[in-house]
Formats: structure tokens, sequence, C-alpha cells
């Protein structure tokens, strides 16, 4: 188990407000083959750290006291780091509350990674970012995304015109017409977002949350 030379190169952030887990991720990454890690105990930290754009990519806690992880995804995909938009960010989190996962797919992360992470799942999310072609939206698409994690009740009218397909034939370009929900009738998706192919990605991720044989309510 490990990486191909080119990606054993990779200069990686990890970001975590717990000492314990960010010595561990480190420790296991190095033994996978990784030997650039860097660590930073906040989120703030790993803005400054990211400034000179000398980071290949990040795997970044969500839940954190001060700026959490969601908000430093999206200070990255609008161009506000000194780092590419398009820079590969794994989000590690023991959620499975709908916006908080909702929230990252729609942020465009590369992955998600469920604590404990264990080497196997950290070696496949990280080959498959970057295997995986991406470009980040303009930044107007993540701007109005919220990180505060709320779950919301409000009710949004459905757009006409628009068909159900299941994930399978989900394609890049297609709008949500409809909020995505998961079995438990929470909000993953909102409507109105536009899918791309890390957006199909990220939900065959957490297809065990959502209604068996689900389908989706797109425009094209």
């Amino acid at each position: 188990m490990g990486f191909s030379k080119e990606l054993s190169e990779l200069k990686v952030l990890v970001v975590d407000d717990q000492p314990i887990i960010l010595h561990m991720m480190a420790g296991v990454l190095n033994q996978l083959g990784l030997a650039n890690v860097d660590t930073a105990q906040s989120a703030e930290l790993a803005l400054s750290v990211v400034e000179g754009g000398d980071v290949d990519l990040l795997l970044v806690d969500i839940e954190m006291d001060g700026m959490n992880g969601l908000e430093l995804l999206k200070r990255i995909r609008c161009g506000q780091t000194g780092l590419s938009t398009n820079t590969p960010v794994l989000v590690i989190t023991s959620h499975t509350e709908a916006s908080v996962l909702g929230t990252a797919i729609a942020l465009d992360a590369n992955g998600i990674v469920a604590k404990p992470a264990k080497p196997e799942q950290l070696t496949t999310k990280i080959s498959d970012a970057f295997n995986t072609n991406f470009s980040a939206r303009p930044r107007i698409g993540y701007e109005v995304i919220p990180t505060d994690v709320v779950e919301s009740g409000d009710v949004v009218p459905e757009q006409q015109g628009a068909r159900n397909v299941q994930l399978a034939d989900l394609e890049e370009g297609m709008v949500l017409a409809a909020a995505v929900k998961t079995r438990e009738d929470k909000v993953l998706l909102n409507q109105g977002i536009r899918i791309s192919a890390n957006t199909i990605d990220r939900l065959r991720e957490v297809q065990d949350l959502l209604p068996d044989e689900a389908t989706f309510k797109v425009v094209d």
C-alpha cells in the first residue's frame, strides 16, 4: 500500500485543531510514503502556511474552533489564498449531517474522509483526487454558499420544465431544479446548484445517505 513516485513527492498540509489527530495523521501519511507533510492547528494558521502557494494537497477537518474547515475550503475555491482555486482539498469529518456534507459537496471538496481515517481510505482518496480532472467554477458560484452548516427549513419552489434522472444519469452542466434530500428528508444539496463531475463523484461517496433508487430533478 502506498503511492507512486509522483504522488509521494506531494507537499501536503493537514489542518486540524487537535494536536493528537495532527500527529497521527502526519505519521500515517509518512508511513504511506508521503515525505512532505506539514500541519496547521487551525484554519487561520493554514491560511498563513498556504500564502506562498507551495502546497499540493490539503486534508482539512471540518469542525474546528474559530474558522471551520468549510470556510477554509470556500476561501481556497474563491481564490482568497495563495493557492490555485483548483488545489485538491479532502475534508475529514465524523459528521453525517446532510447540511455539513452537502456544503462540502457544493464547495467542490475533492473527497470526503470519514473519521477515523484509515490508511487504505487515505491512499484511495488522495490518489483519486489527483487522477480525476477538476476545474473550480467561477468565484461567484462559491461566494453564495454559507459555511455555518445550519439546517435550512426553507422551501423553495421547484423549477418548471424539469425532469427526474437517477445518479448514474447525472451529467456535467445539469442544474438542480429541486433540493436533493437524504432518506431522513434533510436537505443535502440546494436547488440551483450546477452539477459538475466532482459533484457526481461526491454524491457517489455519500450514496448510502440517499433514498433507495433516488432520483434528481434537473434542468439541462
